[in-house]
């Protein structure tokens, strides 16, 4: 019986998702866990896998369209199985004629057929190898047939791809094969050297010397869409404060001495933001048209700059773990952003967002508030300046932290005492004991 595909639902505040990719097309054998398409939300570009083990019968959301959460995008069917009695929308008979010839074509897939090479020689491929090879951007006349047969089947192929080409994303392998681009010219900037599709953006910025138009695709499509959202829709203010850090930095050397776990500033950041969001409920809440949501639980989320863009995953519950505990699931997290691996459950329920450009040694700057959360707290570098202490002048390590908040919900005083109690607590983290 056939199974439909729907459009899942990511995240409380999604509504609706457009299909950006599809990885397999009509006719394509799939097995339970494949990946079948990549789908935009309001949050990031995420893919969807495979439920179901069959053929990809019908695809009822084409690329680059949108449907609601809960709407049929595809049907997975049996071989062999007839769906044309299923009713999922009217199609017009030369669609039904389509796809009629298309499923006679896939059903007769090992048929052996003749291609010519560009040197004039002939060579024999199945269809399902000349389609592979196209996706793929692969001259045929580079591919060997195995076991002494003459004809190249897509395992060949697949074999030539497994030790010939750089490992790429489903998105980058597809935009190289329509811009007839060869991936091993190109250098990886994901996990372990896989390309990106910003990969491909850039090498096709640096190969041209004329203007080049980039459409907003995947992943800077999502963060387009959402940051022109909060610029228009949130009433945003920023406040700034600078933090002596001498005493944290003593405290996280003796932190050194005392955990196996590598404790970053940002952790201790994130401990300190949950304490005080405790004492500051409003700030730990979500804005949803005419009213407030002060949400229940603390989780925070942290920027993480990726190929691509900029993700956000959630560490849950932060109020409840311990500095070490927030070490191990920040590490986890950061670690799947990069590779590429985060999924719906790491991206959502946010309630606020801690984000540190102190790495490219940026001091002060002003965040955008990440709906429907109330603020976001930005984290600058950490630099020693010359400071007076106690009527003498010294130098110490000193932070920037700037907090950009939606005033619907917060006001001016509650946001910058909140901002203090942060500063307070790096200046004397000994308080946070008595907290």
């Amino acid at each position: 019986m056939a199974y439909e595909v729907k459009m899942p639902k990511f995240g409380e505040t999604m509504t609706e998702g457009t299909i950006f990719t599809w990885f397999v097309e009509e006719g394509d054998s799939v097995e339970s866990g494949d990946p079948l398409f990549e789908v935009e939300t309001d949050k990031a570009s995420l893919e969807v896998e495979a439920e179901q083990t069959g053929v990809l019968a019908k695809i009822l959301i084409k690329e680059n369209e949108t449907a609601p959460i809960g709407d049929v995008v595809a049907l997975i069917a049996e071989e062999g199985e007839d769906i044309e009695s299923l009713d999922f929308g009217a199609e017009s008979s030369k669609e039904a004629a389509e796809e009629e010839s298309t499923t006679k074509v896939e059903k007769t897939a090992e048929k052996i057929e003749k291609v010519i090479r560009a040197e004039g020689e002939k060579i024999k491929a199945s269809p399902a190898a000349k389609r592979l090879a196209k996706e793929k951007n692969i001259e045929l006349n580079k591919v060997q047939a195995g076991d002494g047969r003459e004809a190249i089947i897509e395992a060949d192929v697949r074999d030539y791809i497994n030790t010939n080409l750089p490992s790429a994303t489903p998105t980058a392998e597809k935009k190289a094969a329509a811009q007839g681009i060869d991936l091993s010219k190109l250098e990886g900037t994901g996990a372990g050297g896989r390309i990106q599709s910003s990969d491909l953006d850039s090498y096709t910025v640096e190969k041209t010397e004329t203007d080049q138009e980039i459409p907003f695709t995947g992943l800077r499509k999502v963060i387009s869409k959402r940051m022109s959202q909060s610029f228009q829709e949130v009433p945003q203010v920023t406040t700034t404060v600078k933090a002596d850090m001498k005493e944290i930095k003593d405290l996280r050397e003796k932190i050194k001495e005392l955990s196996e776990e590598h404790i970053s500033y940002t952790d201790i950041l994130l401990l300190i933001a949950s304490r005080m969001l405790k004492k500051y409920p409003k700030i730990n809440s979500h804005i949803s048209q005419d009213k407030m949501i002060v949400k229940s639980s603390i989780n925070i989320g942290i920027a993480v700059d990726v190929p691509g863009g900029l993700v956000v995953p959630v560490i849950k519950n932060v109020g409840r773990k311990s500095l070490e505990e927030i070490a191990k699931e920040r590490k986890i997290l950061v670690k799947k952003a990069r590779e590429g691996k985060l999924n719906n459950d790491d991206l959502s329920g946010g309630t606020f967002t801690i984000t540190n450009l102190g790495g490219f040694e940026t001091e002060i700057f002003t965040p955008i508030v990440n709906q429907p959360e109330a603020a976001i707290l930005g984290v600058g570098q950490i630099s020693d300046e010359v400071v007076p202490v106690d009527g003498e002048v010294t130098i110490r390590p000193m932070l920037w932290l700037s907090m950009a908040y939606d005033h619907r919900a917060v006001d001016g005083a509650p946001a910058a005492e909140f901002l203090q109690k942060i500063k307070n607590a790096l200046e004397n983290p000994v308080s946070l004991l008595l907290s």
